[in-house]
């Protein structure tokens, strides 16, 4: 009996093999797709999903105690617009309908990239199943709330500016990013393609930057016509700046011109100074000069006078005095005898005349012995 158990259990292990050799098979996960397995009965390891994900190739498919499901592991694309415009590999809904600050209600027509967070497939499966909407639906939802509550706090003109869009649509991708982190899902882009204003919009829009554009015409024209007083001014302020830099330099060339001529006064008060000096001690030493030749001068003439005075006092002035006479003597005709006058006796004539020729030598040599 027991041997018989024994040979209806190897029976039952020889069918379960052959059953499973015959069912195991292998399948293939593409290239975009990412694959989770579920373990069904738990006979190679614990029952219920594989805690990892498989990539693109060939893996075992053991029939009944295996299941999987693939998931598009590409970047997916959710279409928020009212466009006719129908793809089927992008999911399309409703655009956002934001109210902006100043209370528009636009319409803009979002695009926004995402995907499966790498290595978290079979955590996706686990929170949403085998139906890839589900998380499509997620992320719409999510985005419609982040993208309308990043846009809500601007102005309806801020939407023209491109830049600033680009800046808002990153913050709504990082705030979508918050609110999916537990889904398994990650935001590549939130991109704005078009925005949609009010039909009266532009008609207030126009009457607005027109009425800008009249204040802003109306400020230039102020700060024109500031410029141009301001510019008045500083040609007001240049010209008196020039004419207080000439009559500066024509007081100083008065001032150096009078200085100098200062200078030449002094200078020639001093050369008719020291040439009066000059001329003073030329006139002084001429002067004494003079008085030194006239002092010998009177020398001379006393001296002269002395020796004339002592001449006249002895035999000789005696002498001159009876030539004074002879030569002041004025006789008249008369008829005088050579026999009786001798006119070749000159010392018969000085006797006449009183003078004897050898008194006045002995006068003379007596004088001189004297």
């Amino acid at each position: 009996m027991k041997a018989l158990k024994i040979a209806l259990g190897g029976l039952a292990a020889l069918a379960v093999l052959f059953y499973l050799g015959r069912a195991a098979t292998l399948t293939r996960v593409a290239v975009t797709e990412v694959g989770v397995r579920i373990d069904n009965y738990g006979l190679f390891g614990e029952k219920g999903v594989e805690q990892r994900d498989y990539g693109p190739g060939w893996h075992w498919d053991l029939g009944p105690l295996h299941t999987w499901v693939k998931f598009d592991r590409t970047v997916q694309t959710l279409e928020m617009t009212d466009s006719r415009l129908r793809e089927p590999w992008k999911f399309q809904t409703q655009p956002v309908r934001p109210r902006t600050s100043d209370g528009y209600a636009l319409t803009v027509d979002v695009t926004v990239k995402y995907r499966i967070q790498p290595g978290k497939a079979h955590r996706l499966y686990q929170r949403f199943g085998a139906d890839p909407r589900r998380y499509h639906e997620q992320v719409r939802q999510k985005a419609e709330g982040s993208i309308r509550d990043v846009f809500g706090d601007l102005l309806a003109e801020d939407f023209y500016n491109p830049d600033l869009k680009r800046q808002k649509a990153e913050l709504a991708r990082q705030q979508l990013q918050r609110d999916l982190q537990d889904s398994y899902i990650e935001i590549v882009a939130v991109l704005i393609r078009d925005v949609t204003f009010p039909r009266n919009y532009e008609e207030r829009i126009l009457a607005k930057k027109i009425a800008d554009q009249d204040r802003e015409v109306q400020k230039s024209q102020k700060l024109a016509k500031e410029a141009e007083i301001a510019a008045d001014k500083v040609v007001a302020e240049t010209e008196a700046a020039v004419g207080l830099i000439r009559r500066q330099l024509e007081a100083e060339k008065q001032r150096r011109q009078a200085e100098a001529e200062r200078q030449i006064a002094e200078v020639l008060a001093a050369a008719e100074a020291d040439a009066t000096r000059t001329r003073a001690d030329a006139d002084l030493a001429r002067a004494k000069l003079q008085a030194e030749a006239l002092k010998l001068a009177k020398q001379a003439e006393a001296e002269g006078t002395r020796l004339r005075n002592e001449a006249l006092a002895g035999e000789g002035g005696r002498a001159l005095v009876a030539l004074e006479a002879v030569r002041h003597l004025e006789l008249g005709p008369a008829e005088v005898s050579t026999q009786q006058v001798d006119f070749l006796d000159v010392d018969g004539m000085l006797r006449k005349f009183g003078l004897r020729l050898g008194q006045a030598s002995a006068g003379g040599e007596g004088g001189r012995g004297r």
